[in-house]
């Protein structure tokens, strides 16, 4: 019996995984190609991608909302109820997608907050400013996403996906350089290439469920009262999880700013280790995302052991998969970073003995980042948001915040004291979140 829901725990993770991946496949692929560009142009988009994206993941936190709501309705046997989830899901993406869009503007000027260096900051600026223009795709694919990961059907997600990586590769190699054009895009044709493949991941994604699972005719379209009562749910449930994602990404983007005041080849060494960090992290947010499935099925069954049991084997898998991978990187570091930077760029050795010390310390960032991961959707699961968002806010930014100023400004670790204590906090949180998971008397 447990193997089997060990098994289902895998299967349900694997197509999700998948799609965490390919996000984190299409920036790694902004990431090598600002590196075929130079050193600078890495160190750039990486810290102005990073102080934006903390905000889109954030936002995931209430577009994800949606599996939640369709496992509940499925496990009560009301599946009428699905449109108008997928209806308010996609008026609260609409809702938020424009003020971060507006912020994405002004992410050139807290980058001159971290890095005085006018190259990384022009490459930054240019990326960043067009790069924002994804927010729409990337919030309505995350919640189309969500809806069809929690009926079941991975297939085509994967699928999706596939393409998306094909044209996200194809573009920035023909706009980036300029292929078959003698202008030459450089930064700017990495973002359009990210806007290109998420608008086509988007929109084969919406072509499925509109005409295959949801047919939505415009007088559907109306909004209802259900409608609003499950878009009241969406911000209920999500809005902590959002703030939670904002404290997390953001915290990982200040680790970034925090690296580029120790100059532009520890930067750039920085973003490579964090690019490895996101790849790695997809398989634990993919088996994260199949446990909040799995955990809201069994509170609804009123099964609380078999909640807690699945939980603590999906953190096991999950921690075991990302920090052996890891572990793999840190044995090939000079191999990774010669992905990234070419052979004929003059900073590519400092860069490879920076990436190797950060990268031993990763082991450790990744090991507690997938057990945070997994016990925070756990706990997503029973609808128990609000006071795990009050554990990472210490975790993250005062625990891990303040270790990382103390060991890298005060100490002679430098800049490697910033990522010890990025590991210390993400620790903390680890420790708090489990310590309230293991100690739910009810699963509500």
């Amino acid at each position: 019996m447990l193997s089997r829901k060990i098994r289902h725990l895998l299967g349900t993770a694997f197509p999700i995984t998948v799609v965490y991946s390919a996000e984190m496949v299409i920036s790694l692929t902004d990431g090598i190609f600002a590196g075929r560009i130079g050193a600078d142009a890495l160190a750039g988009v990486s810290l102005a991608g990073g102080l934006f994206f903390a905000f889109v993941y954030a936002a995931y936190g209430v577009t994800s909302t949606s599996s939640v709501l369709i496992t509940k309705i499925s496990a009560k046997d009301l599946p009428n109820l699905a449109p108008s989830i997928l209806v308010s899901g996609i008026v609260s993406a609409l809702i938020l997608a424009l003020p971060i869009l507006l912020l994405g503007f002004f992410v050139p000027d807290i980058m001159t907050i971290f890095s005085s260096d006018s190259a990384v900051l022009a490459y930054g600026s240019d990326y960043v400013t067009l790069v924002a223009w994804s927010i729409f795709f990337s919030l309505l694919f995350n919640l189309y996403r969500c809806v069809i990961s929690s009926i079941g059907n991975g297939q085509i997600i994967i699928g999706a996906i596939v393409v998306g990586i094909i044209v996200n590769i194809s573009c920035n190699y023909l706009l980036v350089f300029g292929l078959f054009d003698p202008s030459y895009l450089g930064v700017l044709g990495i973002a359009t290439a990210t806007i290109i493949s998420k608008f086509v991941i988007f929109a084969i994604l919406a072509t499925y469920i509109h005409y295959r699972i949801f047919p939505l005719r415009l007088s559907r379209m109306k909004f209802s009262k259900t409608d609003k009562r499950f878009l009241a749910k969406y911000f209920k449930i999500g809005s902590p999880l959002a703030v939670l994602g904002l404290f997390e990404s953001g915290f990982f983007a200040i680790i970034l700013s925090l690296s580029s005041m120790f100059g532009s080849v520890f930067l750039a060494a920085a973003a490579i280790v964090l690019q490895v960090v996101d790849v790695v992290s997809s398989i634990s947010l993919g088996i994260g995302d199949s446990a909040t499935i799995h955990v809201s099925k069994f509170t609804v069954q009123k099964r609380a052991t078999s909640a807690k049991i699945i939980s603590f084997w999906a953190t096991f898998y999950a921690t075991l998969f990302t920090t052996g991978i890891c572990a793999l990187a840190f044995v090939f570091s000079d191999e990774v970073v010669s992905i990234f930077i070419g052979a004929g760029d003059l900073n590519i050795r400092n860069v490879q003995i920076v990436t190797s010390s950060l990268l031993g310390v990763g082991v450790f960032v990744v090991f507690f980042d997938a057990a945070q991961i997994v016990m925070l959707r756990s706990l997503k699961g029973v609808e128990d948001t609000f006071i795990p968002m009050c554990f990472s806010l210490i975790g993250y930014w005062l625990v891990g915040l303040g270790a990382s100023l103390a060991l890298s400004f005060y100490t002679t670790l430098g800049g490697v004291g910033i990522w010890i204590g990025l590991a210390f906090g993400l620790f903390a949180t680890t420790l708090a979140l489990t310590i309230r998971f293991v100690r739910k008397r009810k699963l509500a």
